[in-house]
């Protein structure tokens, strides 16, 4: 395995523990846990190299995390980080949300529900 690939997959783990720690807390673990799985394009990279790395995220039924866009800007929104030194960040790619009402709120949640899976165009660096 090549260091360039080494870092694109630390950079996908990084992605995988981000969505980890906020899907345990609302999950709370066990059989509602958060399924991650990070997915890359290539076997090999060269340093330099841009690359296409997804992160799939199955969340149990019933279960929802807030959108990229939150409709309401008080509303945290989901987000992944990538160690810079692992890999430029180009393009981050969520997928469209679904509209969640919530009793007693006047406007309909941006969420992503069940299956959602997340692009991320990367590059990785030169050295």
């Amino acid at each position: 395995m090549t260091m360039a690939l080494r870092r694109a997959l630390a950079a996908s783990l990084a992605l995988l523990a981000v969505f980890a720690a906020s899907g345990m807390r609302q999950a709370g673990g066990g059989r509602d846990a958060v399924l991650l799985t990070p997915l890359v394009s290539v076997s090999a990279a060269k340093p330099g190299e841009t690359i296409r790395l997804a992160l799939r995220v199955m969340l149990p039924e019933g279960l929802h995390a807030q959108s990229d866009r939150p409709r309401d800007p008080t509303y945290i929104p989901t987000t992944l980080w990538v160690d810079p030194a692992a890999a430029t960040v180009r393009e981050l790619v969520f997928p469209p949300s679904t509209d969640f009402k919530v009793e007693g709120l006047p406007e309909l949640l941006a969420v992503f529900e069940r299956d959602i899976t997340i692009g991320v165009v990367a590059t990785l660096p030169a050295s």
